[in-house]
């Protein structure tokens, strides 16, 4: 994304080793981009129980996790945790109401 011209981003897993990995990429590609103009967050959050202020984000973004929901068959119990995932997207996102 930062190739593409975006400066704000966040991103989230729960794995400590994921997010050392990425911002060891983000290093390698970008050796100055945490002194420079670029606002990223990396952040240990478990996806369920997301700790960003409503409304703080213009669009969500996920890629690994969904791939993983969608191939699996649900119990009820993964259900609800995929719902309060989603929930927790949707609560994020900046309201296009006036």
């Amino acid at each position: 994304m930062l190739k593409e011209g975006f400066q704000s981003i966040a991103n989230i897993d729960s794995s400590p080793t994921c997010i050392d990995i990425l911002n060891s990429r983000i290093l390698d590609e970008f050796p100055n981009s945490f002194s420079c103009n670029f606002n990223i967050l990396d952040q240990l959050m478990d996806v369920r129980e997301m700790n960003f202020a409503d409304e703080t984000f213009d669009v969500v973004i996920d890629k690994g996790l969904l791939d993983t929901i969608l191939v699996l068959k649900l119990n009820k119990v993964q259900q609800f945790q995929h719902f309060k995932f989603w929930q927790n997207a949707r609560r994020n996102l900046q309201s296009s109401e006036p």
